[in-house]
């Protein structure tokens, strides 16, 4: 999902017309001070979309933080990608 250039909300309007085009799974990365999750959970909140991080930086986060995120947005938009 491109988000370099968008802003939060344009986010939610750009995977609902990936959503119409037939794309069914949206990923996230995490480089240079991007954050990979709130991306994601704008994306899984306004479609149907599976989401996924291609990269999660472990070495900026602590193991309750990186958790305790990975948690919050699944209860926000629901299972991970994997179980969907």
């Amino acid at each position: 999902m491109p988000i370099e250039g968008f802003a939060l909300p344009e986010l939610a309007e750009v995977a609902r017309e990936a959503e119409r085009l037939g794309y069914t799974d949206a990923w996230s990365f995490e480089v240079d001070g991007v954050d990979a999750f709130t991306p994601l959970t704008v994306i899984g909140l306004a479609t149907q979309m599976r989401i996924g991080t291609a990269i999660a930086n472990v070495y900026t986060r602590g193991p309750a933080t990186l958790a305790s995120t990975s948690a919050l947005t699944t209860a926000r938009t629901g299972p991970p990608v994997a179980s969907r």
